[in-house]
């Protein structure tokens, strides 16, 4: 950052400015009256501007710190934490379990860590690679396996977390990285970072710094289907912001995190569940589901929606209000929703499965019942900043393939396409959605095959001023002409032209009593047949109509 854009070079200047006009002025009193009053004009009027400027530079450092306090992780202090000082696993994305016993606090609701079997990798890539994702389905344990490796290599270090939802974030993470002299980047679920004109190639290379006296890692972590998401052209496109969040995700360095524990570390799971119950709960169910994924409660969550749409349990208009959200987010909308959206998403839901007859509970108890945890760890739909939005609990979109309205099927590797989303949604999250997410919404339309809905919404992106939505619709021609019939594409084939009928002196003169008898001329033989004008009183030959002369 340069001197002048700082707090100290704003006050500095205005102090010189003061010490100068002030100098001038005393100096003037040795000159000449018109002289000495000229030189006063002039000091002031530079002195003025030289203010101004001074101005500037204190009202915008202060504006920066004030942004810069808000984009990045902060501890009580307002500074920015080191690693070693991280208590509350939560805030950094760490899906809560049940308490253990009757504590209250953050650490209380995060269990005892239990060592994978790629802990080591990891730790063996923070000290030699400047970016490292951990790629793997949701609830397999990623953030809390980076975080104990980030942990055991770097506790020294700054923890820079940059707020997914600050446009300007990533810059002011950048500008916190020049001055640590060692730091780690935290950027857990980055899908939130990719996108046009946010992470990019470039904006990385600012952010990572392998090794030597000045270390600053980038630590990241990926779900699995958003992983292929981006890096599949074919559901992602050809966009300039697809493009770049694909290059910043092959640049990583990346490590593979199973849902399902293996043997040893089950073992080592068993191990530790000696000293919390918690853990030994999830041991015995490890044969059905993973250790990370039981005690953030993802199957729980899971099968207490699908029993929500039974009507005597009293909670199918909360059941809809999670449907949606899930739908939601299938269709491409990655912010948090405003709770009116969700509001009106949810009666199509609730009406295709019956409306009224299922005698649905009010819209608050639904509300309630949605974001309530289960067993005091997660909720089906999560509160988020700005106030009266919400995110859903990314296990719940991710595991079910099936109809969002309640024929749920149990295959989590069905791809995305295969789930239809309706065509009240599409226009409805269109018509709310900001430019950049229309883009997005735009490309998963074209992995449902649903041209027409993504053809609008890369062209309410584009008049909104998303100049790389240009390219969705580019593509989406480029499809429609390979995909047409080929009795429509194929250029037509030039029409034979009529051969002339040829005519022949001899043919005429075949057609003539006297043979040869009068007189021809033989013009443009192969072309047209001769002319025959009749004229009186010419010609040898006779008929019964006349005369004739061949012209």
């Amino acid at each position: 950052m340069r001197t002048w854009g700082t707090r100290r070079g704003g006050w500095l200047l205005l102090v010189a400015v003061a010490v100068g006009v002030s100098s001038v002025s005393w100096a003037a009193r040795l000159l000449p009256g018109l002289v000495g009053g000229a030189l006063v004009a002039v000091a002031a009027t530079v002195g003025a501007t030289l203010s101004q400027r001074g101005r500037r530079f204190v009202e915008e450092s202060a504006l920066h710190t004030a942004n810069a306090r808000d984009a990045l992780l902060r501890d009580r202090r307002g500074r920015v934490p080191r690693v070693r000082d991280i208590e509350d696993l939560i805030e950094i994305g760490v899906h809560p379990a049940a308490p253990a016993g009757d504590t209250g606090t953050a650490g209380g609701r995060v269990p005892p860590f239990v060592r994978r079997d790629r802990s080591h990798e990891i730790e063996e890539a923070l000290r030699t690679r400047g970016f490292v994702l951990l790629v793997g389905e949701s609830t397999a344990g990623k953030t809390r396996a980076a975080f104990e490796a980030v942990r055991t290599v770097l506790p020294q270090a700054a923890f820079i977390a940059p707020d997914p939802t600050d446009p300007s974030a990533l810059h002011v993470a950048a500008a916190a990285v020049q001055r640590e002299r060692c730091c780690v980047v935290w950027l857990d679920d980055i899908e939130r970072y990719l996108g046009a004109g946010a992470l990019t190639p470039h904006l990385l290379r600012r952010l990572a710094r392998p090794g030597g006296s000045r270390t600053a890692v980038v630590v990241a972590t990926i779900r699995a289907q958003e992983r292929a998401r981006h890096l599949d052209a074919r559901q992602a496109g050809d966009g300039a912001g697809r493009r770049t969040a694909r290059d910043v995700l092959v640049s990583a360095h990346e490590i593979r995190l199973d849902r399902r524990w293996h043997e040893d570390e089950v073992t080592r799971a068993r191990d530790q569940g000696r000293r919390d119950g918690r853990v030994a709960r999830a041991v015995e169910n490890a044969e059905r589901h993973g250790i990370a994924e039981f005690l953030a409660a993802g199957p729980q969550l899971l099968a207490a929606w699908q029993d929500a749409w039974a009507p005597e349990g009293g909670h199918t208009r909360g059941a809809a209000l999670v449907s949606a959200a899930v739908e939601a987010r299938r269709a491409g909308w990655s912010r948090p929703l405003p709770v009116t959206l969700l509001r009106d998403l949810h009666e199509q839901h609730l009406a295709a499965r019956g409306g009224p007859s299922l005698r649905p509970e009010s819209w608050q108890e639904a509300l309630s019942w949605a974001t309530t945890p289960l067993c005091a760890t997660s909720s089906m739909l999560l509160p988020h900043e700005p106030p009266d939005t919400y995110d859903v609990f990314d296990y719940l979109s991710d595991t079910l393939p099936g109809s969002v309205s309640g024929s749920l099927s149990d295959a989590p590797d069905a791809a995305p396409e295969a789930v239809r989303i309706s065509d009240g949604t599409w226009t409805r999250l269109i018509a709310e959605a900001e430019p950049d997410v229309c883009e997005d919404i735009g490309w998963t339309a074209v992995a449902h095959t649903c041209r027409t809905v993504a053809r609008r919404a890369f062209q309410r992106a584009l008049d909104n001023g998303v100049l790389t939505a240009a390219v969705g619709l580019a593509t989406l021609l480029g499809d429609e002409w390979r995909t047409k019939p080929a009795g429509c594409c194929a250029p037509r084939s030039p029409r034979p032209r009529r051969t002339p009928r040829r005519t022949s002196f001899s043919s005429c003169a075949r057609h003539w009593p006297g043979g040869r008898a009068g007189r021809a001329t033989r013009r443009k033989r192969s072309l047209s047949p001769p002319r025959c004008t009749r004229r009186a009183g010419t010609g040898t030959g006779t008929t019964s109509r006349g005369p004739w002369t061949w012209r």
